[in-house]
C-alpha cells in the first residue's frame, strides 16, 4: 500500500511540469506529506447546512483549504462546483468525507459567513484563529497543494484538485476503489 501511495504522489509531481516550479512543488509535496494532518474541529466554526457528510465516518477525508492569503470569496464562488463531484462520490461505496476549511481575512469574515449561509449547501468550517495552519505549518502556501486526501491515519495520500485535474480525479477514484 505504501508503494501505491508513493506512486500516486510521484505521478502528481510529474503532472505539474518540468521547470523550476516543479522543484518547488516537489519540495512542497514532500513537506506536506512529511507529517500527519491535524484538524482542530473544536477551534473551527462550522457554517452551512448539516448534510449526509456530518454523519459519515470516513476512511478518507478530502481537505480543501483556503488560507487568508487567497481570495476567500473567489474560492466560495467555486464551492458550488464541488457539489456535483461530491454527489458522484456519494453514489460510490466510498467512505470519503469532504472538509472545506476557510481562513478568510478578518475584514471580510462576516460577509463571507453570510455568503456561505445563503449560497452553499455544503458544510464549511471557518478558521477564525488560524488554528488549522498553526497545527499544520507543513501545509504549503501554494494554492494547488491546498487540496489533498488524507487517510484514517491522517496521512496525505493524494495531492491536487480533482475538479481541475483529470489525472488527480482518476487517481482519487483508484484510491477509493482499492480500499
Amino acid at each position: 500500500m505504501k508503494n501505491r501511495i508513493f506512486l500516486f504522489l510521484l505521478v502528481s509531481l510529474v503532472a505539474v511540469g518540468c521547470t523550476d516550479t516543479q522543484k518547488r512543488f516537489k519540495v512542497s509535496v514532500i513537506q506536506l506529506t512529511s507529517q500527519p494532518i491535524s484538524i482542530p474541529y473544536d477551534k473551527l466554526c462550522k457554517i452551512g447546512n448539516d448534510s449526509i457528510y456530518d454523519q459519515m465516518e470516513g476512511f478518507y477525508r478530502l481537505i480543501v483549504f483556503t488560507d487568508s492569503l487567497s481570495c476567500a470569496s473567489c474560492a466560495l464562488k467555486h464551492l458550488v462546483d464541488w457539489e456535483p463531484f461530491l454527489d458522484s462520490l456519494k453514489t460510490t461505496d466510498s467512505r470519503i468525507v469532504p472538509t472545506f476549511i476557510f481562513d478568510p481575512p478578518r475584514e471580510s469574515r462576516h460577509t463571507f459567513e453570510r455568503q456561505v449561509k445563503s449560497e452553499v449547501n455544503i458544510p464549511v468550517y471557518i478558521d477564525t484563529c488560524h488554528s488549522f495552519i498553526k497545527q499544520n505549518p507543513h501545509i504549503p502556501d501554494l494554492r494547488p497543494l491546498q487540496v489533498f486526501l488524507i487517510n484514517d491515519r491522517d496521512s496525505v495520500v493524494l495531492v491536487g484538485n480533482p475538479l481541475t485535474n483529470e489525472k488527480i480525479k482518476m487517481m482519487l477514484f483508484d484510491i477509493l476503489k482499492s480500499k
